[in-house]
């Protein structure tokens, strides 16, 4: 039996070297890179990835926050990506940390907040039900 070669074994011909440095020189910086959006209460809103850029668009590559697979693509407009309420990541992996950060940060929030308090003497629990901001 004979081992198949990986797809990648073969290396690049000097033309495909140059068609992959002149796309990286026509492509927007904003491209590939991945980001999330925060609502105005500072929580985590949405997980994606920038797969297209036009003039005042992006085109993002949305991602679960149940089991992290593609979902819809949705346009950005591209002041938003340069706000406050979005994060971006050059890295996929630095991207999955902090997603993974801030969704133990919402769920210590939720943990505190719905801490029960004891009303008078029935001994019946009363959840607490206010909220705060995470700032």
């Amino acid at each position: 039996m004979t081992a198949r070669k990986a797809r990648n074994d073969n290396p690049p011909s000097a033309e495909s070297k140059q068609d992959t440095e002149a796309y990286r020189q026509r492509r927007h910086p904003l491209d590939g890179l991945y980001f999330h959006t925060f609502t105005e209460d500072g929580w985590l809103q949405y997980q994606a990835r920038v797969i297209g850029v036009d003039d005042d668009y992006v085109l993002a590559q949305m991602f679960s926050a149940i089991d992290g697979s593609p979902t819809q693509i949705k346009p950005f407009p591209k002041s938003f990506l340069y706000s406050d309420q979005c994060k971006l990541y050059g890295d996929a992996d630095v991207w999955r940390d902090k997603y993974l950060q801030e969704s133990r940060r919402h769920m210590d929030h939720i943990r505190v907040s719905n801490t029960f308090e004891y009303s008078g003497t029935t001994g019946s629990e009363v959840p607490v039900t206010e909220h705060k901001s995470p700032q």
